[in-house]
């Protein structure tokens, strides 16, 4: 048998891809020539993607290393010869995820010193292109032996709160010239490493497409990367600085996603004014405790619309930390944004009220100027007193214009729906069936509604009400979403839903007389 199989994570790797692409009959017949040989094709596929390099050194001999207590350790040195048992698999390796929390499989501090030992600079995986590490500060310093030449791809995050003085230094190895993506999101960095990061910065090339930082950065690592003429996404930080670019004439000439986190501050919304039009997608966060002016999405607008972008736009997300009131006044500018096909607006509901104050020709309004949505999501937190006159009817708009709505989630009012309440009405007095209410089913394409803590109707038969109510509105939809437990109500009008999707979904065989 190949040595392979003697690795339980490969072998079942093996097993899925075979029952992925062959039917059942040939399973056997290529289990037995898999466990022959196995090419250098078969071994390409194999190693091209690992989540641990726990399998690339279970290669070794089984009597040099043990698994206790999920890491890997190393009961004897390996010797010049043992340690070329794995020569024809570490180069196969092209992306790698580095995972050293503690409930997570990983490898003890002496193993990483071995390796570090007999592959220095970078040569232990020399074809490796992607490399994410979620790692502790105990282990990082050993992320310089992933650090090969032919890196393209660096997503770095720890699951420690506090900076360390070591990641300084380890920025500094980072191969930054031909880098295509470097992600270093929710990374903390003291403020010395903040200046190293900076200096690292200056040396990314035209090869970077992607730059995701948080930190703050020098003005002049700001100017440098707003010239790269390839850099399609960027995450950046315009908190407690204006975000000063001297002498700019085009900045992110090849932008195309945007991630923001902001302050009070609006200043930053000028760069848009002077970006080339292009951008299809904007995130906007607000940084803890602030919330938008009252004209921020009328400023917004108009920058977009200074560099043209209004017509570029597909994705718009905006989120607040503090409840933040949204109206009519807060979405009408938006509706000037015609080619978008995701809206999302993401703030915490206030104690008593919804954040939300739309009504029901609000949604009719934003439905038919929208029409071309994918996603509306105006959700938050805890919201169990949505307003009364965003209703169910807003719905019926929602499923006539937005016939392309796959996900939804909004703060309706159920039990203040008049559609509802006049069809529970005609239903309790037995003069109208309930069927009668709806001419014909919308051809809206939702499948997913997120209800999150919504209050249910209590009309008689509510729950039959809303499960035809629902089915009409959105034919396609599959699931009622929710942050915790489904109340009894919601759940029962899910059950019945499933229960209708599965009907539709039997085939009667044609029957041959």
């Amino acid at each position: 048998m190949h040595h392979i199989f003697q690795i339980d994570e490969l072998t079942k790797q093996i097993t899925r891809h075979m029952f992925m692409w062959h039917t059942p009959q040939r399973i056997v017949l290529d289990w037995a020539l898999t466990c022959k040989t196995i090419s250098d094709p078969a071994l390409d596929v194999l190693w091209e993607t690992q989540d641990s390099l726990i399998n690339l050194l279970k290669t070794l001999p089984s009597d040099i290393w043990e698994v206790n207590r999920r890491k890997l350790h190393f009961t004897r040195i390996p010797t010049p010869y043992e340690w070329n048992c794995f020569e024809k698999y570490r180069h196969r390796i092209h992306n790698l995820q580095v995972n050293e929390e503690p409930h997570w499989d990983g490898l003890s501090t002496r193993v990483y010193q071995l390796l570090d030992l007999y592959f220095p600079n970078g040569s232990f995986l020399p074809n490796l292109q992607r490399l994410t590490c979620f790692i502790d500060w105990e282990h990082f310093v050993w992320i310089k032996l992933f650090l090969s030449p032919s890196l393209l791809f660096i997503d770095l995050n720890t699951f420690e709160n506090n900076p360390d003085p070591i990641a300084g230094p380890m920025l500094e190895l980072l191969p930054m010239k031909a880098l295509q993506a470097l992600h270093l999101e929710d990374f903390p960095l003291d403020a010395a490493s903040v200046r190293t990061l900076s200096s690292c910065l200056l040396k990314l090339s035209t090869p970077l497409q992607e730059l995701i930082t948080y930190h703050k950065i020098s003005e002049e690592a700001t100017n440098h990367i707003s010239r790269l003429s390839n850099l399609r996404v960027l995450g950046i930080s315009f908190r407690d600085s204006n975000f000063a670019l001297s002498g700019a004439t085009e900045i992110f000439p090849s932008l195309r996603c945007l991630y923001a986190q902001v302050d009070d501050d609006l200043g930053w919304l000028d760069l848009l004014k002077d970006m080339r039009a292009g951008l299809r997608y904007l995130s906007i966060t607000w940084a803890e405790g602030l919330v938008p002016s009252p004209d921020f999405t009328q400023r917004l607008v108009s920058a977009l619309n200074t560099s043209g972008t209004q017509e570029t736009l597909r994705v718009l997300r905006i989120n607040a930390s503090r409840p933040w009131n949204v109206s009519k006044t807060t979405i009408t500018p938006i509706l000037s944004l015609r080619n978008l096909t995701t809206l999302e607006i993401h703030t915490p509901c206030h104690t008593h009220t919804c954040a939300f104050d739309l009504a029901d020709p609000d949604i009719a309004q934003l439905a038919s100027s929208l029409c071309r949505l994918e996603t509306l999501v105006f959700g938050g937190p805890r919201c169990g007193n949505p307003s009364p006159t965003f209703t169910m009817d807003g719905l019926f708009f929602l499923s006539k214009y937005c016939t392309s709505l796959l996900e939804l989630e909004v703060h309706f009012n159920a039990p203040q729906s008049r559609i509802f309440n006049h069809s529970a009405s005609l239903t309790e007095e037995g003069r109208v069936p309930i069927r009668t209410i709806f001419t014909q089913v919308s051809s809206c394409n939702l499948r997913w509604l997120y209800v999150r803590e919504l209050p249910f109707p209590r009309a008689p038969d509510s729950v039959g009400i809303m499960t035809y109510f629902l089915i009409h509105l959105f034919p396609h939809l599959d699931t009622i979403a929710h942050t915790g437990n489904l109340s009894e109500p919601w759940a029962e009008t899910q059950r019945g839903i499933q229960a209708w999707q599965a009907f539709r979904r039997i085939t009667v065989p044609a029957v041959t007389p």
